[in-house]
């Protein structure tokens, strides 16, 4: 089980005699991203890009034949082998997209006394954690943390003939990841000051933002005889469609089982998926590959830019120095959303719970009916279940209209002094990458690294038979 609470903090920074701060020992135990992700203006954008990002899902494929120590191919010739392809999909039905942002700091931390200091920044770092991205990588949480998610099976033995991820407009070739970009560092010269109020710690951070598609996968084989014959008027065809036409049913046969009671009022075509001409799904009793699947992905402009944006936070001087004497935290009831579209986990005896151990203890409580950071304090029963993760999609969250709340968390305040999501959201309107920029596709193929190349009969060749292209005439006759 993963702990919702995978970084850890320590108790808000003690107050001296003349009012300044001690700095943290352990700066990096707070948990950056979840803090600024629950920013209000932060918030607001990440509903908005969700709500524009929604032209397609993602999938990945490649040859077959690479691998061709998984799956028989017998009475395929090697020309049909060529142009015979492995398709990896999201199914639309029930998937969940939700956003993720990577900070990095672009100066050192300011500690104020009671006058206030000018913060002078000079470069602005925008950082891409690579290692998080591409399918099943990440399952990230929404009160903090990550956790991954590695295939080790399953759909996961076919990553050979998965080895070119389609998005949108665009296309990468690198495998399981699907990245197509090397640098993980986007650093840009600056001249900016800000003001750290007094007794306050101020740092200016840098994010990017990711986005994670989680759903289930299913593996479809096709053959595409615009590769086979070299007529760019010719479709891609799921296997799915050949239950019964040798050679492709003995393909098909290895990733679906095929309801033979249905034959015929499931015969024919389906709806098209991205350029795939499918089956009906009456045809098919199971796909024999289907399973949960992420695909994280860093949001981009067209040119491969990530989007970004920088903040001041703050950290005041407040009360929060003096815990509650409380030791025991109350059960977990469910996500809160106020009407700024800050999150909180609302507890029992009107407690409330937030990213990096912040919990809002009333006084009828024992509390001192402010905010509160608790790394001392044990998890709330029932934590994982009742606020879990990406509740958002999968379970509506009480809003601040229905109920009352806490009142704001101003232990931290986020800033904003440069954002790039309005101008990436206009840019949206305009193209079909969904924030996913990649290797640009070529006359508008979909092909994929070491694509299936076209072999053109020579004089007097003899079409074999049974063949895949006998069993494609047949299905359009």
């Amino acid at each position: 089980m993963v702990n919702m609470m995978l970084w850890t903090t320590l108790s808000f920074s003690a107050v001296v005699a003349h009012g300044s701060i001690i700095p943290r020992q352990n700066a990096g135990g707070l948990n950056w991203a979840a803090l600024i992700r629950n920013a209000p203006e932060v918030q607001r954008h990440q509903k908005s890009i969700q709500r524009a990002l929604n032209k397609g899902l993602p999938y990945s494929e490649g040859l077959l034949e690479a691998s061709d120590n998984l799956v028989k191919l017998d009475g395929l010739s090697e020309k049909e082998r060529k142009c015979m392809y492995l398709r990896n999909n999201i199914k639309e039905d029930g998937f969940q997209s939700y956003m993720d942002i990577n900070p990095h700091p672009d100066a050192p931390d300011q500690i104020t006394g009671p006058v206030e200091r000018k913060i002078e920044i000079t470069t602005s770092t925008a950082v891409v954690d690579v290692s998080r991205l591409g399918w099943n990588k990440e399952v990230a949480t929404e009160i903090g943390g990550s956790a991954t998610a590695e295939a080790s099976g399953g759909i996961g033995v076919f990553s050979a003939s998965l080895s070119a991820t389609v998005y949108g407009n665009q296309r990468t070739s690198g495998g399981q990841n699907g990245e197509a970009y090397k640098q993980t560092e986007f650093r840009q010269d600056v001249r900016r000051e800000e003001v750290c109020p007094p007794n306050s710690i101020c740092r200016i951070m840098t994010w990017t933002y990711t986005r994670t598609i989680k759903g289930k996968c299913f593996l479809t084989p096709y053959f595409d005889e615009k590769c086979y014959t070299g007529d760019k008027r010719k479709g891609k065809y799921s296997l799915g469609l050949f239950p019964s036409c040798p050679p492709l049913e003995g393909v098909a046969t290895q990733f679906f089982d095929f309801n033979y009671d249905n034959y015929k009022s499931a015969a024919g075509f389906g709806p098209d998926n991205q350029g795939l001409k499918m089956h009906k799904p009456g045809m098919i009793k199971a796909n024999k590959y289907d399973e949960d699947c992420t695909f994280t992905y860093a949001l981009r402009d067209e040119n491969g830019i990530p989007v970004k944006a920088s903040a001041n936070i703050i950290e005041t001087d407040t009360d929060s120095a003096k815990k509650s004497a409380v030791t025991k935290t109350p059960k977990a009831v469910g996500w809160f959303t106020d009407e700024k579209d800050v999150r909180s986990c609302e507890l029992e005896d009107g407690w409330f719970m937030q990213a990096n151990n912040a919990y809002y203890i009333p006084t009828e409580a024992g509390g001192q009916g402010i905010w509160e950071y608790r790394d001392d304090l044990p998890e709330p029963e029932g934590l994982e279940e009742k606020c879990p993760q990406h509740s958002s999609l999968s379970k509506r969250a009480v809003t601040g209209r229905d109920k009352k709340g806490p009142p704001p968390n101003n232990l931290f305040k986020v800033v904003i002094i440069d954002d790039g999501v309005p101008e990436f959201l206009e840019k949206l309107n305009s193209n079909s990458n969904e924030g996913y920029a990649a290797n640009t596709i070529l006359d508008g193929e979909l092909e994929v690294e070491d694509p299936g190349y076209i072999i053109k009969d020579g004089p007097g060749e003899p079409e074999p038979e049974p063949s895949a292209q006998f069993c494609v005439a047949q299905l359009n006759k």
